[in-house]
């Protein structure tokens, strides 16, 4: 195998992920990598986004004398290797722990487009996180980027990472999709509903018992502010990205390179939080500990909906909350799923809560 190849149109940790990933594996077959950064999809990023380049991030020329064997491209995607991923992507296992390797090679091209994190049976997850994090340590970032991270001396400090941004969008799917008898629907967004966040409840719940400063994240400033405002111990404040001039994606990678200087990071199943904790080996407390999946059902209702724009579903809450718990613990497996992620939580929940 001469040469793996990978890309993916989502956000930014999600693709750094991927990137470091095939970039492992390449190495461990003795391959080269080829990761092309084309332009996100508009439902990820609606603005900026033909200024999404990686080469904003990584100083490419340094990246070229410093790894000769990675080679990062701008996109867009070339046809030949985007009719490979069509063809071929499917058959690509999507599991955290891929069986066979073989399943990679397609006409010695990998793609590991759908692949957050490759490992295989005889390794460790936390030797892949490692060699990851000594791997994105490598990457040269562009010098203006490092000095934004440095001047925020935020090491003595909590990361709080406060996920709201497409929140309303999927609590409104799983009401309309219940309301159509669209079970399958249904089951899909309340499960990302849970992976990507947690009830706001649960960041007071922390902050109150915590009693340490806090540095806020989230892509909700007004959140992160009323948030602060009422549960942040003294010493906390909510993080603002010093130079408004730079592009989306400078902010973004700023941003999650400072929540990584933090001391430790608390947020609920959010890739970003996750990928941030990595690249510095810090500890990621997962706040999904502190609630159980019936707390996701009301959080539709508090935190999701629009008084005016789902009246139907607001003004009728306790006909659809016992239909949406119905639905749930009617399929017996899907239950089994939602009650687990839960309590895999607290595995990595905070100390002593």
């Amino acid at each position: 195998m001469k040469e793996l190849f990978s890309f993916r149109t989502d956000r930014l940790t999600s693709r750094l992920q991927a990137m470091l990933s095939c970039w492992r594996y390449a190495r461990s077959v003795g391959s080269n990598t080829t990761i092309i950064w084309p332009k996100p999809r508009d439902e990820y990023i609606a603005d900026e986004t033909q200024h999404y380049e990686i080469s904003r991030i990584i100083d490419l020329p340094r990246l070229a004398m410093r790894a000769p064997d990675l080679k990062l491209v701008d996109g867009p995607i070339p046809r030949p290797m985007l009719n490979l991923w069509k063809e071929h992507g499917h058959k690509v296992n999507k599991s955290a722990v891929v069986e066979d390797p073989a399943q990679f090679e397609m006409g010695g091209i990998h793609v590991s487009g759908a692949l957050l994190v490759y490992r295989s049976p005889d390794e460790k997850r936390e030797d892949v996180e490692r060699e990851m994090a000594e791997l994105f340590k490598s990457l040269p970032l562009r010098r203006h980027l490092s000095v934004l991270v440095e001047e925020e001396k935020a090491s003595e400090l909590v990361a709080i990472h406060v996920r709201r941004g497409d929140l309303v969008s999927y609590g409104r799917a799983i009401l309309k999709a219940l309301k159509a008898g669209n079970q399958n629907l249904v089951q899909a967004k309340f499960r990302m509903l849970m992976a990507k966040t947690v009830p706001i409840d649960a960041y007071s719940t922390y902050l109150e018992k915590s009693g340490n400063a806090a540095l806020f994240f989230s892509d909700d400033d007004d959140v992160a502010q009323a948030l602060c405002d009422r549960s942040g111990p003294t010493g906390s404040r909510v993080y603002r990205c010093s130079d408004e001039t730079i592009f989306p994606i400078e902010r973004d990678f700023v941003t999650m390179l400072v929540m990584g200087q933090c001391r430790e990071i608390v947020g609920g199943g959010s890739v970003y939080a996750r990928f941030a904790a990595s690249t510095t080996a810090k500890p990621l407390r997962d706040l999904r500990a502190l609630v159980t999946w019936r707390d996701y059902v009301e959080m539709i209702w508090d935190e999701c909906l629009d008084p005016e724009k789902d009246k139907e579903f607001v003004s009728d809450r306790s006909r659809y909350t016992q239909m949406l718990i119905d639905a749930i613990t009617a399929d017996e497996q899907f239950y089994k799923v939602v009650k687990r992620i839960t309590s895999k939580a607290a595995n990595n929940g905070p100390p002593g809560m």
